[in-house]
């Protein structure tokens, strides 16, 4: 069953979030270098959620709209890639620390602690 908000979109419009998720991936990159961390950890769950619309509407022709991004979790884990449910936990991780920090008393910074989500997330040699 598809999440309630889902609407079809042409596959060829993937293309739009992909360029949105890369925009806002190199704004991250120049938050870090000015040391606002804030501006990175908001830059980074806008481009992860960015790329998540633009792999649904690349494999399914289907995104998600609306401010409650947990339905994104429920439309990628439906798309029949061998990548899918991997990319839904990540996309899960991601929203919930973006909850934890927003939401939380958790403070903003760039320390990578093990086991976090970008040491989990580097490709093997």
């Amino acid at each position: 069953m598809s999440p309630p908000r889902v609407v079809q979109t042409s596959a060829s419009k993937s293309r739009v979030y992909l360029k949105r998720g890369e925009s806002l991936l190199a704004l991250v990159g120049e938050a870090e270098r000015v040391g606002n961390h804030d501006a990175v950890v908001v830059s980074g769950i806008q481009a992860s959620i960015a790329f998540a619309d633009a792999y649904t509407v690349s494999k399914i022709g289907a995104r998600c709209r609306g401010q409650d991004h947990s339905d994104v979790i429920m439309l990628i884990a439906s798309v029949r890639t061998q990548d899918a449910a991997r990319l839904a936990t990540l996309l899960q991780r991601v929203l919930d620390r973006r909850s934890a920090l927003f939401y939380g008393d958790v403070s903003v910074g760039l320390r990578i602690q093990p086991g976090s989500l970008d040491s989990q997330t580097q490709s093997p040699n």
